[in-house]
């Protein structure tokens, strides 16, 4: 949207974008360096790239609208968005992907597949919810490698399912790691994500 206000663009393009509030007014309005939102009939449209644009673009302070050039604009935008936590991308690929479904709730355990009306019930095979956290730190199934996994996890931080699946803010990169570790070596051990 920065390129397309500053005129970076092709000339298709830049026909698209939306004349200003003000240009349409004799009057002095707050809002007059706005640019006129799309009017959309469906929430697809509404939700498409240019009346969603426009809308984010409208909200942005007059000194980001305003950059000096497109690099400046972006690390303007930048400045309030969180880092991810560098824990998500340790490990073998394979685990950092099964660990980061298991955050999300997108994972092949039977609540997550449940939600998403993949499979009929909800149900692990020891007749409970087979939630992430049943699955860490109830299900029967894995009463034998609990214990080792527990005890890892233990001798860093408390073992609870936030530090299972974010590891813990109080301890260092290297712990964390660790504990990483242990998660993965629980997943591995489990063969529950095994196809």
């Amino acid at each position: 949207m920065y390129k397309m206000n500053s005129s970076n663009v092709p000339n298709y393009l830049q026909s698209l974008l939306p004349a200003t509030v003000g240009s349409f007014s004799n009057y002095s309005l707050r809002n007059s360096s706005h640019l006129q939102t799309i009017q959309a009939r469906t929430s697809l449209y509404s939700n498409s790239f240019l009346p969603s644009t426009v809308c984010e673009w409208n909200n942005l302070p007059d000194e980001i609208k305003n950059a000096e050039s497109i690099n400046s604009f972006k690390s303007q935008i930048n400045i309030d968005r969180q880092t991810p936590n560098p824990l998500f991308t340790y490990g073998e690929r394979r685990f950092q992907m099964l660990h980061t479904r298991l955050r999300t709730k997108c994972s092949a355990l039977n609540e997550h597949l449940f939600r998403r009306n993949i499979v009929a019930s909800p149900l692990c095979l020891c007749g409970l919810h087979e939630t992430t956290s049943h699955y860490f730190l109830e299900c029967t199934r894995y009463v034998h490698i609990r214990g080792e996994f527990l005890n890892s996890i233990s001798a860093y931080s408390v073992p609870c399912i936030e530090t299972i699946l974010y590891g813990d803010n109080t301890c260092d990169y290297l712990t964390n790691t660790k504990i990483a570790d242990a998660v993965h070596t629980f997943i591995i051990k489990s063969k529950r994500f095994d196809s």
